[in-house]
């Protein structure tokens, strides 16, 4: 897959789960606009496994700006009788655009 980077609201505060291979993961959902067909919203899914980026992650709220660089994930899932295309990105980097400048993170696993 290659490597996006995405922009957008944060969408709920981040949960940390355990993966069934016992890995800890920090997920969150990004909400962003597209408005070059009719303001159209997509959620991406994002996933942080590095130690450092989960940190980033958590320290996030609902409602805070993120830009969001790592891998493309794309799945095909079934909504109400058809077809979805689902994004994701798995975290390699997070920074948090709502912060003050000077205190701004920039995280990297």
């Amino acid at each position: 897959m290659g490597s996006v980077i995405v922009s957008g609201i944060l969408f709920d505060a981040p949960e940390s789960r355990t993966l069934k291979n016992g890995e800890l993961c920090v997920t969150a959902i990004v909400e962003t606009r597209e408005s070059k067909y009719g303001n159209r919203t997509r959620f991406w899914h994002i996933a942080a496994l590095g130690e450092t980026v989960q940190s980033a992650l958590m320290h996030l709220s609902h409602g805070d700006t993120v830009f969001v660089q790592g891998t493309l994930k794309a799945e095909i899932q079934e909504k109400n009788g058809e077809l979805a295309l689902s994004f994701g990105v798995i975290a390699e980097r997070i920074f948090n655009a709502t912060a003050e400048p000077e205190v701004q993170s920039c995280a990297q696993r």
